[in-house]
């Protein structure tokens, strides 16, 4: 996992050449879904964990490619019209940078 002192340089580095970022597996292949926290801050926003964390990786600037199989997630996936206030998106920050199945 790379730290954090590292994926923030790393953000600043390529948003300062405006270099594109894509979001690997931004969902973490499901796992982030079931995080309560993540559950918690999704029902605060009246989405489903997996808009949550769409929406996170886009207001950090990244391009996101979620994979579904299932036409209402694909749907839901593409329905992203809300924005994460920045002390919650902070907790989101942390919360990724702590967990081993995404480096934010």
């Amino acid at each position: 996992m790379i730290r954090k002192s590292q994926e923030a340089r790393g953000r600043s580095v390529n948003l300062s050449f405006q270099v594109s970022v894509k979001a690997y597996s931004p969902l973490a292949h499901g796992r982030l879904l079931k995080d309560p926290r993540i559950r918690t801050y999704a029902e605060k926003y009246h989405v489903s964990p997996a808009q949550l964390m769409l929406a996170f990786d886009l207001q950090l600037g990244c391009i996101v490619l979620p994979k579904s199989d299932n036409v209402k997630e694909m749907q839901e996936n593409l329905n992203i019209d809300f924005e994460i206030s920045a002390d919650d998106m902070a907790d989101l920050v942390k919360l990724k940078e702590n967990t081993q199945t995404m480096a934010v």
